[in-house]
């Protein structure tokens, strides 16, 4: 994981995602933040429907998960970026409804009101 880290900070996303790949393939106990910084590094690509399925990975498997308020976010913005605004009202719609107290809610919020002005 920390080399799948340390290829993510120094921008060799090609490497990051193989080594992340890597983390789920052995079904490590961080595989939810594997698949997050995956989804991250796909956008990065602009490989979007590849990020959306590990985003989405994230939130269907992982629930519980400490960064599943952060894959709620991620995957909004990932809609908002591609100009599908409903999706991602629905998505930051979501993030707010089961998760008010993240600090990505401030953000949903922004991004949400936003969406809808575009």
């Amino acid at each position: 994981m920390r080399l799948a880290d340390c290829y993510y900070v120094s921008k060799t996303y090609p490497e990051a995602l193989i080594n992340y790949r890597k983390v789920v393939q052995y079904k490590s106990a961080d595989q939810d933040y594997a698949h997050l910084q995956s989804g991250a590094i796909l956008g990065i690509m602009r490989k979007y429907e590849e990020a959306a399925a590990e985003l989405d990975l994230v939130i269907k498997n992982f629930p519980q998960s400490h960064i599943f308020d952060e894959a709620l976010f991620q995957r909004a913005q990932l809609d908002f970026e591609q100009g599908n605004y409903q999706p991602a009202v629905n998505g930051y719609t979501s993030l707010i409804q089961s998760k008010p107290s993240s600090r990505f809610v401030p953000y949903a919020y922004s991004r949400r009101a936003a969406s809808f002005l575009i």
